[in-house]
């Protein structure tokens, strides 16, 4: 063989060896294409398991953030970018006033850096309450009810979850 014929024979194996690895980009694609369609369906269960922070706690820090950043990407891109979180309403029937005690809830796993309020404070819907840090990131958590600050459950450098009890309104 001359090295003319060499050289043919090596660019028809690349091309070969590039359309091979072509068709194989295509079928993953189309693959996962359909995947997502017939997974569809159960998104709201594969999501709620991965915005769950783990329970057994490693030594390793890139996981950690990658987690808190991954519960940071979901919560933002479910919350159109904010970060304040719906209050949860309870009714209060042990006294003859009609109140109603309203939740600030924890958006993301963070650490608390200031706590801006007090027990018996007066806030308005959309004053800042907590300062949370998470992914090195400073996060304002805001009342949003009127009222009083009946409780607060956290104080500062305390680490929080996802969706914990950070403080009580009363409101009226």
């Amino acid at each position: 063989m001359s090295n003319s014929e060499l050289l043919i024979a090596g660019f028809k194996l690349l091309i070969f060896g590039m359309g091979m690895v072509f068709i194989f980009l295509v079928i993953m694609i189309f693959t996962v294409k359909i995947m997502q369609k017939v997974l569809a369906p159960f998104a709201d269960f594969f999501e709620d398991k991965t915005t769950q922070p783990k329970k057994n706690n490693t030594n390793n820090d890139n996981d950690s953030a990658t987690a808190i950043a991954a519960a940071v990407a979901i919560h933002l891109a479910k919350n159109s970018g904010s970060i304040v979180k719906s209050t949860k309403t309870i009714e209060n029937s042990i006294t003859s006033t009609p109140s109603k005690e309203s939740q600030i809830i924890s958006p993301l796993p963070g650490t608390i850096l200031k706590v801006l309020v007090n027990t018996n404070d007066k806030v308005s819907a959309g004053d800042t309450v907590f300062i949370l840090e998470a992914v090195k990131m400073e996060n304002e958590i805001k009342a949003e009810a009127d009222g009083i600050i009946k409780e607060i459950k956290v104080s500062k450098n305390n680490t929080v979850q996802a969706d914990d009890i950070l403080a009580i309104i009363t409101t009226n």
